[in-house]
């Protein structure tokens, strides 16, 4: 049985990709980064939950809990721990305009997190680069904007998993070229 990755399109439809690295089970070391990740979460006030059922998803970000699928020792539900928490961190600090935006953001920051413990999760790579592309001709520009929001919300995230005491910024980054060249 192939786990689903659960990616909503534009329109907010649910559509299910088969997802096979997902599906591998989890070794000793990323089990223990995953309560490590869990435990990091709960020193931040997030109160994680688990259920054995989530209509197809993971794990879903309320607002102040995240719940996730109980007895899940699967790659995947590491990366969906650091996505939903990253979707705890877009709430703290201004979530992103579009639905879209949010779900790239928060698999690209479990990305660069996963990647910085030496986890590989190729299908967070291959979702973020299907909205790569853009639908207008700032996508570069954009795209840079985007990764900023990512590797401020994955620094957080890595340096609270790692104890140390780290504060996410409180105004929106401005990147220099787009300064300068208003």
């Amino acid at each position: 049985m192939d786990i689903k990755l659960v990616i909503f399109d534009k329109d907010g439809t649910l559509v299910g990709v088969p997802d096979p690295a997902a599906n591998r089970l989890a070794d000793e070391r990323v089990l223990a980064l995953k309560e490590r990740v869990i435990r990091s979460m709960q020193e931040d006030g997030i109160s994680v939950k688990y259920l054995s059922e989530l209509g197809g998803a993971r794990g879903v970000s309320l607002g102040g809990t995240v719940v996730l699928l109980e007895n899940d020792a699967t790659v995947g539900s590491l990366s969906t721990a650091v996505h939903e928490w990253a979707h705890e961190l877009q709430r703290e600090r201004g979530r992103p305009d579009s639905r879209t935006k949010r779900e790239v953001e928060a698999e690209a920051v479990a990305f660069v997190v996963l990647a910085a413990f030496g986890v590989d999760v190729p299908e967070n790579g291959n979702y973020i680069a299907s909205w790569a592309g853009g639908k207008d001709g700032d996508a570069a520009k954009e795209l840079r904007r985007f990764f900023e929001s990512v590797l401020e919300k994955a620094r957080y995230i890595i340096g609270r998993i790692e104890g140390r005491p780290t504060k996410l910024a409180t105004a929106d980054i401005e990147l220099a070229t787009e300064s300068a060249s208003e």
